[in-house]
């Protein structure tokens, strides 16, 4: 992750190039994703509208673009995993990986987390 003027740029998991986002937003919206992530797996589409409802005061561009970026960032560090359940429509869940989670935060490059 690389700092330049409160800005971080972001990882993809399939090694594209990522994008710069404020360091202030960036945190908030990994806080927000590890805290549900936390308590239960949820689909991309169910976190979107619960970040619209949870952070429309704090993020002052689209949410949900936000949220896609930075979702493929913690895909792309290893702390959290698409799981893909056959029923019903073959839905895509987003999983967090406990022990890569316990590992990123021992690291002196971890994420500030509220959870």
């Amino acid at each position: 992750m690389l700092h330049s003027g409160g800005k971080i740029l972001t990882w993809h998991p399939a090694g594209k190039r990522g994008v710069y986002m404020g360091k202030k937003n960036y945190d908030l919206i990994s806080d927000f994703i590890l805290s549900v992530l936390k308590a239960q797996e949820i689909t991309l589409k169910d976190l979107m509208v619960l970040g619209d409802i949870h952070l429309v005061h704090q993020i002052d561009k689209d949410i949900s673009w936000n949220i896609l970026v930075v979702k493929l960032d913690l895909e792309a560090r290893g702390l959290i995993t698409t799981v893909l359940k056959p029923a019903p429509h073959r839905l895509q869940y987003l999983k967090l990986k406990h022990r890569a989670l316990k590992k990123y935060r021992a690291s002196s490059n971890g994420l500030n987390l509220l959870v």
